[in-house]
């Protein structure tokens, strides 16, 4: 049961950490190219204090290797996605229509709640691939 929790709220603060640094176009793109990139925040989600670490490798086997680390409530979870060209295209597609709509709007993303968090539409598409274990492996520990 606990394990299952912490990977529901992992891929929450992931997918909210993800819309956080899509606004910082330099991790927009360096996820288009696949350049290595690397960043260390601390985010508040939900009123926790989320610590993400997260870097790009670079291309691996044509798929670009992506890693983030999360610490969260004495849970420290990791995930590694490798992306092909087309979902890398899709996700940063997705990113900027949302942030060019953002601008015009004057909105900021919503992440009071869990369901609130999960309708972004980046977070939406960042979830399809986090779910997917094909695609990404998620690692989650309690720490004591």
């Amino acid at each position: 049961m606990f394990k299952k929790i912490s990977i529901s709220l992992f891929i929450l603060f992931v997918s909210t950490c993800f819309f956080v640094y899509a606004k910082e176009s330099s991790f927009t793109a360096a996820l288009k190219n696949c350049s290595p990139y690397s960043s260390k925040d601390n985010v508040n989600v939900l009123n926790m204090n989320v610590i993400s670490s997260k870097s790009i490798a670079g291309w691996e086997n044509n798929k670009c290797v992506y890693r983030e680390d999360v610490n969260f409530l004495n849970v420290q979870s990791s995930v590694v996605c490798k992306l092909t060209q087309a979902q890398i295209n899709e996700l940063v597609s997705v990113i900027d229509a949302y942030e060019l709509l953002a601008n015009y709007s004057g909105e900021s993303p919503d992440f009071s709640s869990f369901d609130t968090a999960q309708n972004n539409p980046v977070s939406k598409v960042w979830n399809k691939y986090l779910q997917d274990a094909n695609i990404c492996n998620i690692t989650t520990n309690q720490v004591e």
